[in-house]
């Protein structure tokens, strides 16, 4: 428990300083993490047996090129272009060992849309500005679904009676995701006025609380979501974690999962709705 805290208060702090730091240090945070996380489902599904072909593991790189040869504007269509190109390499590597191999051609894909498109969606909300508006989408994407499952946690413990889904994750509870959900409602709409009180920023500047409310509450459920698929994938692939990169917390996708499916809620309402 020691170690899980320690690691908990330096990652916090490393992710501040990088969030803080924004631009090219936050984007090539997220190329990094993009391709660990993709490098730990693929080696979850050798685990299994299966025979994925990792061409996924060139996302990042071609997001790269992407930003680097076209406009900003433009990068998520490049972004799926390249998730296209790479799913056919994939796929026609699969098709070219000459037998057939449903499995391998299945895990060499799905990396791409899971954790792949998500890095994606979170590395195109580093490019609609950046400054305190910058930094509060992203402690908002960060924070809102770490408060959502340690208050899960706190209110299945105390209330818990109702199983969420037992066989993918038998200690979660209704009450506990109930639970979760309220506290990052909560803690969405108390983000941001902490952060524009530190810039001396009024209220009044800053987008409306039903608009930080309803975001925590996407955020909320789709970080739980997150979290049972990760779940899921894991019970199918016979592991406890992904990896073992940050002690006593597991791997990557360990973390974040949660924060994978969150980033399509931010993106919808920070970068789609301005």
């Amino acid at each position: 428990m020691k170690q899980r805290v320690m690691t908990g208060i330096l990652l916090v702090v490393l992710l501040g300083a990088i969030v803080y730091l924004g631009d090219w240090w936050l984007r090539g945070a997220i190329l990094f993490l993009m391709a660990v996380s993709m490098h730990e489902m693929y080696a979850a599904f050798a685990l299994r047996g299966m025979k994925p072909v990792r061409a996924g593991l060139g996302l990042p790189v071609l997001l790269l090129l992407a930003l680097a040869l076209a406009p900003a504007e433009r990068l998520m269509e490049g972004a799926l272009v390249s998730m296209a190109l790479l799913a056919a390499v994939g796929i026609g590597a699969v098709v070219l060992r000459g037998h057939v191999d449903y499995e391998g051609a299945a895990s060499s894909v799905l990396p791409l849309l899971y954790p792949g498109l998500y890095y994606v969606l979170m590395f195109d909300l580093t490019l609609g500005g950046g400054g305190m508006e910058q930094r509060i989408l992203f402690a908002l994407l960060f924070l809102v679904p770490s408060m959502n499952d340690s208050f899960a946690l706190f209110a299945g413990t105390a209330l818990g009676k109702r199983k969420l889904a037992p066989e993918i994750s038998p200690k979660k509870t209704v009450e506990g995701s109930i639970g979760g959900l309220i506290a990052a409602v909560l803690f969405a709409v108390a983000i941001p006025y902490l952060i524009g009180a530190m810039y001396g920023v009024e209220a009044t500047a800053l987008e409306p609380v039903w608009k930080y409310a309803l975001f925590g509450l996407a955020a909320g459920a789709l970080s739980q979501i997150g979290d049972l698929a990760a779940s899921l994938f894991k019970r199918h692939c016979g592991i406890k974690d992904f990896g073992k990169i940050f002690p006593g917390h597991g791997g990557v996708l360990d973390r974040l999962d949660g924060v994978l499916f969150a980033s399509l809620a931010a993106h919808a309402f920070f970068r789609l709705m301005g």
